[in-house]
C-alpha cells in the first residue's frame, strides 16, 4: 500500500474533459465530461511511478458515467549471489546486497556453495537498476574475488570466489659477519697463503 498521488488522463471518443486530474488512494480523479455523444466511451491513462507496473484494462472504454480502477503493483527483482570456494568448503558466508535504485528486502543473507543467498528488490528503476553484493567478512586464511559481483543487473546471479591463502615458510635471516670477524677471516686467509707459498719455495 502506498500514499502516493499518481496523473490519470483521460480521453474519451466525443466530448471534452478537464484533463489530468491528480488520484490516489483517497482521493480519485474525478473528470467531467461535456458534449460528449450519448453512448461514447472514454479511456484513462496514468504516469506510472517508477517502480511500480500498472494494471489499466480496467479503464478502456468506459461507459460515460462510469467507474475503473487502476492498479499499481511494486516490481519486485531478484539478485542471485552464488559463492564458491578453492579448495572447495562447506563454509557458510555473510553476503550484503546495496542498489543503485528500489529497496532490498531483506539484507544481509547467508551464502554457501550448497545455498546461494537469493534477494528480493521491489520499486527499483527498470533496465536502469544495478546491485553490487559484497562479503561483510571474509572467513580468516581467504582472499575473496568479488568483482563478479558489481553492477549486476536486475534478475541476475553472479559469484563471489574465496581461495584459500598460501601460507609460506617464515623466512630465516642470515647472519652476516661482523667488521672483527671479517678480520679474523683474512687473518687466516692470509697465514693459509703465507704457508702455501713457503712450502712451494722449500719444495722448489
Amino acid at each position: 500500500i502506498s500514499g502516493a498521488t499518481v496523473v490519470v488522463a483521460l480521453t474519451c471518443t466525443s466530448g471534452t474533459t478537464n484533463s489530468p486530474q491528480n488520484a490516489s488512494r483517497t482521493t480519485p480523479a474525478v473528470f467531467t465530461v461535456t458534449g460528449a455523444t450519448p453512448g461514447a466511451t472514454c479511456t484513462a491513462t496514468e504516469t506510472v511511478p517508477v517502480g511500480y507496473t500498472a494494471n489499466q484494462a480496467n479503464c478502456v472504454s468506459v461507459a460515460l458515467g462510469g467507474t475503473c480502477t487502476i492498479i499499481n503493483t511494486q516490481n519486485g527483482n531478484t539478485i542471485t549471489v552464488n559463492k564458491s570456494f578453492s579448495p572447495i568448503s562447506g563454509a557458510t558466508v555473510v553476503v550484503a546486497l546495496t542498489c543503485t535504485s528500489g529497496t532490498v528486502t531483506a539484507t544481509p543473507l547467508n551464502a554457501s556453495m550448497a545455498a546461494p543467498a537469493v534477494f528480493t528488490v521491489t520499486g527499483a528503476t527498470p533496465g536502469a537498476t544495478t546491485c553490487t553484493a559484497t562479503e561483510t567478512a571474509v572467513p580468516v586464511g581467504y582472499t575473496a574475488n568479488q568483482a563478479n559481483c558489481v553492477a549486476v543487473a536486475l534478475d541476475g546471479s553472479c559469484t563471489i570466489t574465496n581461495v584459500l591463502t598460501p601460507v609460506l615458510p617464515p623466512l630465516t635471516a642470515t647472519p652476516v659477519p661482523t667488521l672483527s670477524q671479517w678480520a679474523v677471516i683474512l687473518l687466516t686467509l692470509l697465514l693459509a697463503l703465507t704457508g702455501f707459498a713457503s712450502m712451494r719455495r722449500r719444495n722448489s
